[in-house]
Order: structure tokens, then C-alpha cells, then sequence
């Protein structure tokens, strides 16, 4: 198979160091920035132009040198996790590397399965979950079976040399395949991956596309997916999937790794299937009891807080909307209308905060109609009309107040 070379060229730019710099700086992430974080961006955007061509030099004589990890845990549903955050010039780096492997693995070689969910775009665990409730719709009336298992650990157990042999095997080019190995090497000893990189979700896709290949080619089995470690197969032969599920554990142990030994395989016509946090049948997408319970709990802890300024209005709207992201292919309505009577103070303040964005909306299309209007009314290219009319008396007449937040508290 002919290996991919020549990339350093067509991945590292100034404009593609400029283009990272934007999509990291952009509002969704400022506003995540710690302190520290904030302190290490704004001296590097400071002299922008000559930090980006420091990285640019590094990078190219291949003597860039990553900086410590910031590391600390996280509680993700009784899991602790390990997190690893880097400096924005690290942050830089990697989104190159991620453009690379990018173009390599998924443009021009596409060895990243079709099948395979998370962290992909255009494949998130919203549309795996409407994908499998169509393939058990399809199968409705009959019997129809789902394996779901997961790999033990599956970031920290990944083999640096395995890792680089694969790597090695379809890219020619030396500068990224000195990158990729700065980039392993970040990790002591000779196997983990960085939870908090943007690479390592690519690198961890790549880690199991042969098996994903594998498993549909060569073992013929149709249905197969991938959400990052976890795996679910169907197939209306029970029997099968058990044969699947063993010879998806030998490819695994080949990889040094390890399927869990609580992995099943269930009768989707009967039963439920527990996968991505939630359950799945025939019909619908169901959110489990716990996730619920998570939910309301973050309702009840928004009632107690205040709700008398436009911030308090931004606050309620951004919860709720990283509530019904996270429900966005489940099956809700009796859970929004039961949360509706149970929680009526909420909604009545997400409902008043609607209003309010609402009004404001409308009042800047009133405001940019009225400012057209007048600049159209006054020609400001005629000199005559500029003595006449000076472009500041124009302006005076056109409304520059914000509508004023009511302090009602609801």
C-alpha cells in the first residue's frame, strides 16, 4: 500500500497556524479559560506574529519541545479521569498534527472506518443512536440481537510501538512521523495516550481501524460501530455475535489491550440495550434513571440561584441548552412535560429569558432599518449634504440605547 508523503508542505502554514490560533480563541472557548490560561494566551497574543513564527521554525527544523502537562481529575459518572491540559503553544501544535492525520487518514487514505463514532464531525453519539434505533426498526417482528462491550482503560493502554509501526506503515512523510512520536512520547513509559488532546482522538480511532476493518470485512459482520471504545454489533443470529464478541477479544489482545469481561448479548425485540448513556429499543432512544436524576439535580440548583439581571437570563438559557443537547436523540417529551410541573419556577424564567432575547432581536432589526433608512435619506458622499447635515447630528437621532432588562424576579 503506497505511503502518504510530502505533507509538511501542504499542513504547515502560516495561514493554517492562524486559522488554529482563531478556532482556539474563538468565545466558546475563552469562556472555559482558567485564570492561568488566560494569563498564558494573552502573552502569547501579545506579540502574535512573533511566537507564531518561533513555533513555524521549530517546527519546521523539527526541534519543537513540548512543554509539562497541567494535569488534574475529573468525576465523569462515578469515573475518574486524568486530564492533561497544555499550554497554548502545545495547543497549537497538536491541531496541526490533528490537521495532518486528518488528511492522511480520513482525506486521502480513508482508513478510519465509516462505522466508526465520536469526534468525528458528522458523527456523534446522536446520530450512532438514530443509525441503531433504524436498524432495529428495520428488523421489527422478528427476533434481532445486540452485542455491546468496551475495552478496559482504552486511552492509557494504548502501545506507543504498535502505535508508530501502524503510523509508519502509511505515512512517509519524516516531519510528521516526528511529530507523532513527540507527541507519544509525552507520556512516561511506553504505552497511554493524553485525555485533553485534540490528537488523541484521532490517534485513538486509528489505534482500532484495522480491527473495525477486520470485523466488517473479514468476518462479515454488516453491522458493526464504533463510538470511540465501546462496540455494538447486531445480527439476527445469537450465536454469531457470541463468535464475534470472541474474535473481537483476540484482535483486541493483539493490540495489548483488553475487552471487559461485562459485555453482552442481548434480544433488542425484548429487552432494552444499555449504550452511550442511555437505553435503546426498537423504537426510541431512552435516557437512563441516573442521567434523569443528574439532570434535576442541576435544575433544582438553578432555582436557588438569583434571577434579577441579563446575566442571570444569559446563565438559565446556556444550562438549558447544554441540557437538551445531551437528550438531543432520546425520547423526552413525558420527562419535559413531568419537569414542567414538577419544576414550574424554571421554565417560567427560561420562558421570561426567551422573551427577553426575543425583543432584543427584534429591536436590532428595528435599529439596522431605521440606521438604513437614514444613511439612504442623506447622501454622506454629497459635500454639500455633509456641511448641511454633518454625519454626527445623523446619528444622534438614531437610537443607541439597549432595551433596559427588567428587574422583575420571577
Amino acid at each position: 500500500m503506497k505511503r502518504i508523503g510530502n505533507i509538511r508542505k501542504k499542513v504547515l502554514t502560516k495561514e493554517n497556524l492562524e486559522k488554529v490560533v482563531q478556532h482556539l480563541c474563538r468565545n466558546e472557548k475563552k469562556k472555559n479559560w482558567t485564570p492561568s490560561m488566560k494569563r498564558k494566551w494573552s502573552n502569547l497574543l501579545k506579540n502574535k506574529d512573533m511566537n507564531l513564527a518561533m513555533i513555524y521554525t521549530d517546527l519546521i527544523n523539527m526541534n519543537y519541545t513540548f512543554h509539562p502537562f497541567n494535569r488534574f481529575t475529573r468525576n465523569e459518572r462515578g469515573k475518574i479521569r486524568q486530564i492533561y491540559a497544555s499550554c497554548p503553544e502545545d495547543q497549537i501544535v497538536d491541531n496541526i498534527l490533528t490537521i495532518a492525520l486528518e488528511y492522511v487518514f480520513m482525506e486521502k487514505k480513508k482508513i478510519i472506518h465509516p462505522h466508526a463514532y465520536g469526534s468525528i464531525k458528522g458523527r456523534g453519539q446522536h446520530e450512532l443512536r438514530e443509525k441503531i434505533i433504524k436498524i432495529l426498526k428495520n428488523a421489527e417482528g422478528q427476533n434481532i440481537y445486540v452485542a455491546v462491550c468496551d475495552t478496559r482503560q482504552y486511552y492509557p493502554t494504548i502501545n506507543h510501538e504498535i502505535m508508530m509501526r501502524f503510523l509508519e506503515h502509511h505515512i512517509k512523510d519524516k516531519w510528521l512521523l516526528w511529530l507523532c512520536k513527540a507527541t507519544l512520547e509525552r507520556m512516561p513509559g511506553d504505552a497511554g495516550m493524553a485525555l485533553g488532546l485534540c490528537s488523541s482522538n484521532i490517534l485513538g480511532h486509528i489505534y482500532h481501524a484495522a480491527i473495525d476493518w477486520h470485523m466488517t470485512v473479514e468476518f462479515g459482520i454488516k453491522d458493526y460501530y464504533r463510538f470511540c471504545d465501546d462496540k455494538i454489533m447486531i445480527h439476527k443470529d445469537k450465536n454469531f455475535l457470541h463468535s464475534a464478541v470472541r474474535e473481537l477479544q483476540q484482535e483486541v489482545l493483539g493490540l495489548k489491550q483488553e475487552v471487559k469481561s461485562n459485555w453482552r448479548v442481548i434480544n433488542a425485540s425484548k429487552e432494552r440495550v444499555p449504550f452511550l448513556g442511555g437505553y435503546i429499543n426498537t423504537t426510541n432512544a431512552f435516557i437512563k434513571p441516573s442521567g434523569r436524576r443528574r439532570i434535576e439535580r442541576r435544575i433544582r440548583k438553578e432555582i436557588k440561584l438569583p434571577f434579577n439581571s441579563e446575566q442571570d437570563c444569559e446563565r438559565i438559557l446556556k444550562s438549558w441548552a447544554g441540557i437538551m443537547g445531551g437528550l438531543k436523540s432520546l425520547s423526552i417529551g413525558n420527562i419535559i412535560s413531568t419537569w414542567k410541573e414538577k419544576y414550574s419556577i424554571f421554565f417560567e424564567r427560561l420562558a421570561f429569558a426567551k422573551n427577553k432575547v426575543e425583543e432584543r432581536r427584534a429591536y436590532k432589526i428595528k435599529r439596522k432599518k431605521i440606521e438604513a433608512e437614514l444613511y439612504e435619506a442623506i447622501d454622506i458622499r454629497s459635500v454639500e449634504n455633509q456641511i448641511k447635515y454633518p454625519l454626527t447630528q445623523c446619528q444622534s437621532f438614531i437610537p443607541v440605547h439597549i432595551v433596559p432588562f427588567s428587574n422583575r424576579n420571577i
